[in-house]
């Protein structure tokens, strides 16, 4: 996943839950911000997710930006 990051500082950190408040295992920055973009793993193995998506909270420059996601956006197609 893509999202919008400041250069510099501290890199970004990104946080993922199901629509039940459960936790999914950390999303891994795969590519460190440059032009204002950072990249992420979402890992999604294992059992079928309760929820119909995941909330992502993104924390950077000591900011934090909530927002719901559908399982069908994040979910690479077969």
């Amino acid at each position: 996943m893509e999202v919008s990051a400041p250069e510099g500082g501290k890199p970004p950190e990104l946080f993922a839950e199901t629509g039940d408040g459960e936790y999914v295992a950390a999303p891994e920055l795969t590519d460190k911000p440059a032009g204002g973009r950072a990249a992420f793993r979402i890992a999604l193995d294992g059992p079928d997710l309760p929820g119909a998506g995941l909330r992502l909270t993104l924390v950077a420059a000591g900011e934090a930006i909530e927002t719901r996601v559908p399982l069908d956006a994040i979910r690479p197609k077969s």
